[in-house]
């Protein structure tokens, strides 16, 4: 009997150090993969900034046409890199923090199952060592027989629901385990692959500048308040 116990004992112990291992692993994971997020809208956020900078530049710019025109179409693809780093956060948040979310419940909803059916061992340990204790004195007690086959009873109902619970969990961690990891890889993959065809635009955008056409002293001279009569620096 008390091998019996202590058996069943240490596969309940064995269920909640595994659980305890996912809760813990799985909460580190929602906490980095949150922090990653929140580096990454902030990333878009600056990077938003430099493109209206630069837009707003070049719209201003009258001199340097091949500059303006230039930067015009920089902003424009540099901007279209954050639209898709925008998409890259939102599929990060839908499909790898909240699912990961969701474990913190799952699993303190399953510690508390192990709990209850450990409580209900225990119970049924205590009662058998007390029917024992009378059956040596020849002082036999129903009541008490009852109420282990009751305990034994309730037993056996929590760890078949217990076993129902962990198969559930099992099979749910390994298929979200996947799942999760294959968005991540595939809003990487996604973002790169987008990114990469516009900062090549990007980077074509700065080779149609021509440096010499746009360099020309004398237009910029003519242009200045400093080869205008004194009178009109004021009109």
């Amino acid at each position: 009997m008390k091998w019996n116990y202590n058996c069943r004992r240490k596969q309940l112990e064995d269920v909640q150090s595994r659980i305890d291992l996912i809760e813990r692993t799985f909460g580190n994971l929602c906490s980095w993969f949150g922090s990653y997020h929140r580096n990454l809208a902030k990333c878009r956020d600056k990077n938003d900034l430099i493109a209206k900078e630069l837009n707003t530049y070049a719209t201003l710019e009258n001199l340097n046409m091949s500059t303006k025109s230039s930067l015009v179409e920089f902003a424009k693809h540099y901007s279209s890199v954050q639209d898709h780093l925008d998409i890259k956060i939102d599929r990060l948040r839908t499909n790898v923090i909240h699912p990961l979310s969701t474990y913190d419940q799952s699993c303190k909803a399953t510690k508390k199952s192990i709990k209850k059916t450990y409580g209900a061992l225990k119970k049924e340990m205590q009662l058998k060592k007390q029917l024992d204790q009378y059956q040596r004195h020849n002082n036999h007690h129903h009541v008490l027989k009852n109420s282990i086959n009751n305990a034994a009873a309730n037993l056996s109902k929590l760890s078949h629901e217990l076993e129902e619970q962990i198969e559930v969990f099992e099979r749910n961690k390994l298929q979200d385990i996947k799942k999760i990891l294959l968005s991540l890889i595939g809003a990487e993959i996604d973002f790169n692959t987008k990114s990469l065809q516009f900062l090549t635009c990007c980077y074509n955008d700065l080779e149609s500048m021509n440096e010499d056409e746009d360099f020309d002293v004398n237009n910029i001279l003519q242009h200045s308040p400093l080869c205008l009569p004194y009178f009109e620096w004021f009109e």
